[in-house]
């Protein structure tokens, strides 16, 4: 049994990266042009002004360790709390993300991000939203499992 809360935390954020960027996939494919989760990990980085497939797939690794950290967060919570109500938990904790990192983005001025389109901001809140919960079914999962690594 994985009893290590950084790795689960990391493990659950990485899950919830994937379901946020399987999300804007099918968005994407459906007609979807705004900014997506690999355009907001090369903001990260310092590579919004890039384009190219090398900044890309860096823009995704950002997007990835952000979230596996987002997921340390999350494990920390949950460990500080009951382990009852993971998915309520998991919502809320998406929902307060969401606000944090857009409230924060509007303080600091960051230049993309504060010139979202409504379209972008729902995008992105849904998109914290499956991230939150994914996060938090990983770790239940993980909590409940008998892996051993």
């Amino acid at each position: 049994m994985i009893k290590d809360r950084l790795i689960n935390g990391a493990i659950a954020g990485a899950a919830g990266a994937l379901v946020q960027n399987t999300y804007a996939l099918i968005l994407a494919i459906g007609g979807y042009g705004g900014p997506n989760y690999v355009t907001y990990g090369k903001l990260l980085l310092g590579l919004n002004n890039y384009n190219g497939l090398s900044s890309d797939i860096l823009g995704l690794i950002g997007h990835f360790v952000w979230d596996m950290l987002l997921g340390v967060f999350f494990a920390y919570i949950i460990s500080r709390t009951s382990s009852r109500y993971y998915l309520v938990k998991g919502t809320l904790y998406g929902a307060v993300i969401w606000y944090l990192i857009k409230a924060g983005s509007f303080l600091f001025r960051a230049p993309l991000v504060t010139k979202f389109s409504p379209e972008s901001i729902a995008f992105y809140f849904a998109g914290s939203l499956l991230f939150g919960l994914s996060t938090a079914f990983t770790m239940k999962l993980l909590d409940r499992s008998r892996i051993k690594i």
